[in-house]
């Protein structure tokens, strides 16, 4: 069986991180692009920072243990230095110089080959790598060999954000799924970049989305096409950067560890199908365990979570797996009208004591910044709570495109919530969200 409610279950509490500890970490990477902004030694040569690696990706997982300490990855991206062509390391070192003299970063930053790293101890560390642009192409700094290597990252990001795209947006949690079982299972060794072009490769733009309805499914496709891959070959193929093909992933496996992740990945393949296509609901829970390990949801624990809780819904969309970045740089407020309440005049809902069904309801952008003026696109989730709404399966929570208001019936009993966002340049510039609570006498 699919246990698509099992999974968003397993995702929320096991795998994905924390909203709060991203909240966090957005707002440390806003204060580092401040301060390198400001600073004296990089004020006229900074151009933009941008997030890389899973922290871009969305690919970020919870640390398998509570107290383990997760890893972002940020390029600063700076126009070239002629005074430092032939002497790059300074790029780092002037970087290191700027942090360690500081009350603020002295005791928490530290130099390293390519990056300089901040360490918030017991949460997380951030690397910082420098970046720059040279006769049309982009070079990361090797500080020991005092030389620049040339890399392709935003490319790349381009082109895995496509790949999520033409898997109906399911390819990131897949992602995180497989970088959970490398790391709480260890039986196998993979760097990430790797997992993911391998992953994303499995993905054909001439896909439909049915074949990813799920995040089950979309799993069982892509580790089973993976595993098809493998098996014919027997001998380490190259897996190529596919925006820089002189970049081969492979080159930090040796054979022995290629052929332990095909052996592993054939286990995982035939548990996964085995798990996927049982018909009896507590067996293939069972069986689903055997892939995902102890955590995977009990059936107990699960089948009264559901009874009780109705967050769960294959159809729930969330705005962090749509968007390829979140900067709210621009406050949005929405509100509601009630249309009529009481048959006497329309209201705002948070005059009505009481929100009863069979009225409609007018949420509307009531004010956001001034200086947001064109260009961006507004979306709309509505999200329905209660055994009314669950029974008569309208949990809903898919993402749509909308305008600035947008109507719905009340129906069923339960608190439900409204939320609006601002997109633009496929960031997250701004959010708000509405409870509705609804009452039927």
């Amino acid at each position: 069986m699919q246990q698509v409610g099992f999974f968003t279950q397993f995702m929320n509490d096991e795998v994905n991180l924390n909203p709060a500890r991203i909240k966090i970490l957005n707002q440390k990477r806003t204060t580092i692009q401040t301060f390198i902004q400001n600073s004296d030694s990089f004020k006229d040569m900074y151009i933009d920072m941008f997030s890389q690696g899973s922290y871009k990706h969305k690919t970020i997982i919870k640390p398998p243990k509570a107290n383990k300490e997760f890893d972002a990855d940020i390029l600063l991206h700076l126009e070239p230095s002629e005074a430092w062509e032939y002497n790059p390391k300074m790029y780092i070192n002037e970087l290191f110089n700027i942090f360690k003299t500081t009350d603020r970063y002295k005791d928490i930053v530290i130099k390293n080959t390519r990056c300089i790293t901040l360490n918030y101890v017991g949460n997380f560390h951030v690397d910082i790598v420098p970046i720059v642009k040279r006769k049309g192409h982009f070079y990361i700094i090797n500080k020991y060999d005092n030389m620049f290597e040339k890399t392709n990252p935003i490319e790349y990001i381009n082109w895995l954000i496509s790949k999520n795209q033409d898997s109906n947006y399911q390819l990131r949690k897949v992602i995180r799924l497989f970088k959970y079982i490398r790391d709480i299972k260890q039986t196998f060794t993979a760097k990430s970049i790797l997992l993911n072009t391998m992953l994303a490769n499995q993905v054909y733009q001439t896909d439909s989305a049915e074949k990813y309805i799920n995040l089950p499914t979309s799993f069982k496709l892509i580790i089973n096409r993976l595993n098809d891959f493998l098996q014919a070959n027997y001998f380490m193929p190259n897996i190529h950067n596919p925006k820089m093909p002189e970049e081969n992933f492979m080159r930090n496996w040796t054979q022995e560890q290629y052929l332990n992740f095909r052996k592993i990945i054939f286990s995982y393949t035939e548990k996964t199908n085995d798990a996927y296509n049982e018909e009896d609901k507590k067996k293939s829970i069972k069986k689903w365990k055997s892939v995902f390990g102890s955590k995977f949801p009990e059936f107990t624990r699960s089948t009264k979570l559901e009874a009780s809780n109705e967050n769960y819904s294959s159809e729930e969309e969330f705005i962090t797996d749509i968007v390829d970045s979140v900067s709210l740089d621009y406050k949005l407020k929405i509100n509601c009208m009630v249309k009529g309440q009481n048959g006497i005049r329309d209201m705002l809902l948070n005059m009505v004591p009481i929100l009863r069904a069979e009225k409609k309801l007018e949420f509307f952008i009531e004010s956001l910044d001034s200086d947001i003026t064109i260009g961006y696109e507004i979306y709309w989730k509505v999200k329905n709570e209660g055994n009314e709404a669950k029974k008569a399966n309208k949990l809903r929570g898919s993402i749509f495109k909308g305008k600035k208001s947008h109507i719905e019936p009340t129906k069923y009993k339960g608190r439900h919530y409204v939320e609006c966002y601002l997109i633009k340049d496929r960031i997250l510039i701004a959010t708000d969200r509405i409870d509705v609570p609804i009452e039927i006498g």
